[in-house]
């Protein structure tokens, strides 16, 4: 199904907007919070939530075509179960994941690696208290980096083994959401949903940006006021200017922001009466400057829309979910290099178990050289290969939000279940 959407202010070109898989269950259902990876193989990988042998979610990958294959299916008494982040490699394809469900000892977090020949193994496992629900961030150099519910910051081998590197301060900062960001020089960027200080001085505030340093200091770069947006929950994105990029989901509707390398906070735009509504994954940015990502609610359907922000200008809509064609974008999106960008959606399309779309036209500026600040293994050999006519960026997102309407998977965070 092929559908044309014109972009909000009225620009020629129009977007196109393809629904390339409908999950059915069986091959998996609900994907989750983080943006799907496009590998130098050409293909998409990812994982959802629910589905499969086992109902305990599923490990996939897929072609740009649209033709999906399920790699692995976690088992809930196994390796985990429940999925809702994305998914990383080693230099050797190695693919490793987190699952927030149940494990051995019952509802615990635990990180899990598939091996090329598609055989799943348990490497490390969590307790309920401490939770995992975000994907593993690799670095340049290989390192893998994750963060728990309970604010921990760990640093993991591919073997499994797990150092704890800092603790988000629970009195000043709560409730870690998104995948981790590691820049060239190793440091760390993260988001917390809740935190800072509130409008009356006291903690349980709107949200915070939090920086680890490469020394292992642990600072606050931003704490939201409400005023300037709160509740970040995707993942940030750095330019090659060494700024970064996010999303609030409230707030005037939400926001995007930035923060300047010189710890500068602005607002570039709020989405109230801007056509979608609460941005909950990361932003995806294109060699121009410009931003793209999308929204959980708003359209005319109220089910969620793709966006760009261009570079010093205004939001446009890129395409609007309409249910059957998917609803409720919580990720953000990844880009070939061609330019056309891949989503998913946790509900909506057939039997409402969630899709895989893409959207052609929608202006994004593909790198033509290995993209500044990589952010993981796979970011870095992309770029890497980009002469090759093989280059692309990923910028990921997620997020959970409140009660979902009866009937309809829920985000397995703070206690939630499915």
């Amino acid at each position: 199904m092929t559908l044309a959407f014109g972009l909000a202010t009225g620009v020629v070109q129009a977007a196109t907007f393809t629904t390339l898989v409908h999950f059915n269950g069986v091959n998996g259902a609900h994907p989750g919070f983080d943006a799907l990876t496009l590998r130098a193989d050409g293909f998409l990988y990812g994982t959802t939530g629910g589905g499969g042998a086992s109902d305990g979610g599923t490990v996939f990958k897929m072609s740009t075509s649209g033709v999906l294959t399920t790699l692995a299916s976690p088992s809930r008494n196994v390796t985990g179960a429940n999925s809702s982040g994305g998914v990383t490699f080693d230099a050797a394809g190695n693919i490793y994941g987190t699952a927030g469900g149940y494990g051995s000892s019952g509802l615990q977090g635990t990180l899990f690696k598939v091996v090329p020949n598609n055989t799943i193994s348990l490497l490390a496992t969590f307790p309920s208290f401490v939770g995992l629900t975000e994907g593993l961030t690799t670095a340049s150099n290989g390192d893998m980096f994750g963060i728990t519910q309970s604010g921990a910051i760990f640093k993991t081998t591919t073997g499994g083994t797990v150092t704890t590197l800092a603790t988000v301060n629970q009195a000043s900062i709560a409730q870690p959401m998104g995948q981790l960001t590691v820049d060239s020089a190793g440091n760390i960027y993260g988001t917390t949903e809740s935190g800072g200080l509130g409008v009356s001085g006291f903690s349980n505030g709107f949200g915070t940006v939090f920086k680890l340093s490469n020394t292992g200091v642990l600072s606050t770069l931003v704490a939201f006021t409400g005023l300037n947006g709160a509740n970040p929950s995707g993942k940030l994105v750095l330019d090659g200017d060494g700024n970064l990029f996010g999303t609030t989901r409230s707030g005037s509707g939400g926001t995007v922001f930035e923060i300047t390398s010189a710890g500068v906070l602005q607002t570039l735009a709020t989405f109230a009466n801007n056509g979608g509504r609460v941005p909950t994954g990361g932003l995806l940015i294109d060699a121009a400057g410009n931003l793209f990502g999308t929204t959980l609610s708003g359209g005319p359907n109220n089910y969620g829309t793709v966006f760009e922000l261009p570079k010093n200008g205004t939001l446009k809509t890129l395409a609007n979910f309409t249910g059957t064609n998917g609803r409720e974008a919580y990720a953000g999106l990844t880009a070939d290099a061609d330019g056309n960008l891949y989503g998913t959606t946790t509900n909506g399309g057939a039997g409402s178990y969630g899709t895989i779309f893409k959207v052609g036209d929608a202006g994004f500026v593909p790198f033509a050289a290995p993209v500044p600040e990589p952010e993981s293994w796979t970011l870095f050999a992309t770029g890497l290969a980009a002469l090759a006519g093989l280059v692309r960026r990923r910028k990921a997102t997620q997020v959970p939000l409140g009660p979902r309407p009866s009937g309809q998977w829920r985000c397995l965070r703070n206690g939630e279940g499915f």
